[in-house]
């Protein structure tokens, strides 16, 4: 897909999300206001071909009220009903309206995500069409590039950096590949069948971060100390979380997951104010870990 094609269904969701209501008339008289301008007047029949395209892709319905003067409408709660789905709208409808009030650029910041720009499209594409990418890829591990032939079965953003998960047609496993490692990408009509028992959620359910490597999942207990607590409180590390003790100076939150590369780095970024009690195994890879970086700071 095309990013400006992108940009149009945004603006079109964002324009009757915002409205409340608004006729086919009201969106045109929008559409000659708005920075995607093109000097033509949105036909009715792209209209209704946007309508379905945006359902398929983002699973958003926009309704006629035929009984209110033929005006469209999206229901809140089918923006609100999903994360993912709350997530995208959120990005996207600040990008609009900062495309349409360019005065307050300089006092909005937002971080850069550079593979979003240029490859996600052709996945959500893709994706949707249930169809191959062929992509030329550079991990970091490696100083040759991969020639890959991907199915996309689903992305994620994490940590500044979209991720798109699926098998190859030379492996069924499903793997993960960074957006920005991609030096090259063709886009293919070869088709590919996702699995009627895969879920994405089930996929990375005891997952924190990225990672789905053969690390068995267990129950994980830390100690957060002084205000740190209401940080994991209104921000919580994995799904699991779950406060099991609550004291004055700390509190005991326990997990289920698997403690990968991304668990304990999601750790580490809380610095002295989290402590991991138990299990033991997971105290000494931590331990290890902390006393690596402590050898590094004893040579200074």
């Amino acid at each position: 897909m095309a990013k400006d094609l992108l940009n149009r269904y945004v603006w079109l969701v964002d324009t009757i999300y915002r409205s409340g209501g608004i006729t086919f008339e009201g969106i045109n008289e929008k559409w000659r206001r708005s920075q995607l301008y093109d000097g033509k007047d949105i036909p009715l029949r792209t209209f209704h071909y946007q309508r379905n395209e945006i359902e398929n892709l983002f699973d958003v319905n926009i309704m006629c009220d035929k009984m209110n003067g033929y005006k469209y409408r999206i229901d809140d709660g089918d923006i609100k009903q999903q994360n993912v789905r709350n997530w995208l709208f959120s990005t996207f409808f600040v990008s609009n309206i900062l495309r349409e009030g360019a005065g307050i650029k300089d006092r909005i910041v937002v971080d850069n995500i550079p593979s979003a720009q240029q490859y996600l499209p052709e996945f959500i594409h893709a994706m949707h069409n249930n169809t191959a990418i062929h992509i030329g890829y550079a991990p970091f591990y490696l100083s040759k590039t991969l020639e890959i032939t991907l199915f996309p079965y689903f992305v994620k953003l994490y940590e500044g950096r979209w991720y798109v998960y699926g098998a190859r047609d030379d492996d069924p496993t499903v793997k993960v590949y960074a957006l920005d490692r991609i030096t090259r990408l063709e886009t293919s009509k070869k088709r590919f069948k996702l699995p009627a028992d895969f879920s994405p959620e089930e996929h990375l359910f005891n997952a924190i971060g990225i990672i789905k490597d053969e690390t068995k999942p267990c129950e994980i207990r830390i100690k957060a100390f002084r205000h740190h607590q209401k940080y994991l409180r209104t921000l919580p590390l994995h799904h699991s979380q779950e406060e099991v003790e609550t004291h004055r100076d700390y509190a005991v939150f326990r997990y289920y997951l698997c403690p990968t590369n991304d668990f304990y780095q999601k750790i580490l970024a809380q610095r002295e104010y989290v402590q991991i009690i138990s299990p033991r195994h997971v105290c000494r890879t931590m331990r290890k870990i902390v006393e690596k970086i402590r050898d590094y700071y004893d040579r200074i």
